[in-house]
C-alpha cells in the first residue's frame, strides 16, 4: 500500500505574556485528496483517492524561569480522518483516530 501527495494546510498560534506568566493556544489543519495505491484483502490491486484530514489543537501555560528559558505545561489533541473512495470491485474505507497528550517541558530563545 502506498499513499502519496500534497497535504496543504494552515496553522495559527496565539501567545500572551504578562511578567513571568504566559498562556498559549494554537492549531493546525491539513486536508486534501491523496493518491492511494493498494489492494483488497484478496490481493486485487486498487487505485483510488484517499481524502485525508489532520487536525491538531493545543493550549497551555508557561512560566519564565530566566530571560531566555520558560517552563510550560499544556494539553494537545490530534484527529486523523482518512476516507478511501470506493472503486469498481472494492468498497471504500473510513478510518478515524484521535489522541490526547499532556505536555510538560521547557523552551529557550537564543
Amino acid at each position: 500500500m502506498r499513499e502519496a501527495g500534497w497535504l496543504p494546510g494552515v496553522a495559527a498560534r496565539l501567545e500572551w505574556q504578562a511578567d513571568r506568566f504566559g498562556v498559549f493556544a494554537g492549531g493546525e489543519l491539513y486536508q486534501h485528496g491523496i493518491a492511494y495505491h493498494g489492494q483488497t484483502q484478496s490481493g486485487v490491486p486498487v487505485r483510488s483517492t484517499s481524502a485525508t484530514r489532520l487536525t491538531q489543537l493545543r493550549a497551555g501555560v508557561s512560566y519564565a524561569l530566566t530571560a531566555g528559558v520558560a517552563g510550560f505545561a499544556g494539553a494537545e489533541w490530534d484527529s486523523w480522518r482518512r476516507d478511501i473512495e470506493p472503486v469498481a470491485g472494492a468498497a471504500g474505507l473510513q478510518e478515524r483516530s484521535a489522541s490526547t497528550r499532556l505536555l510538560l517541558g521547557a523552551r529557550g530563545q537564543w
